[in-house]
């Protein structure tokens, strides 16, 4: 998923994302459905891919399935990309 282009201002900012999901086994044996969500963002100028000073890149998100089978997204915010799997993540 990405955004579509706009107009180029000074601050604005463009984002690409993957999203994955499945079945997963949990404690009590059931499976549930697990989804996650990886996003990246760019400056809409020179889409330079848009990070901390500490190297955080990656805005991760994961839906979690309650035992009611109501749901909701949760943040674990800025993330670094532990193992490269993302390095090469552009805005084209």
């Amino acid at each position: 998923m990405w955004t579509q282009e706009r107009d180029n201002f000074p601050l604005s900012t463009v984002w690409l994302a993957v999203i994955g999901g499945g079945m997963i086994g949990n404690k009590s044996g059931r499976d549930i459905f697990h989804a996650s969500l990886t996003l990246f963002l760019f400056d809409a100028i020179n889409k330079k891919r848009l990070c901390l000073k500490t190297g955080e890149s990656v805005l991760e998100f994961v839906f979690e399935k309650q035992s009611d089978s109501h749901g909701c997204w949760r943040s674990f915010s800025w993330c670094k990309d532990e193992y490269g799997e993302w390095e090469d993540v552009e805005y084209e």
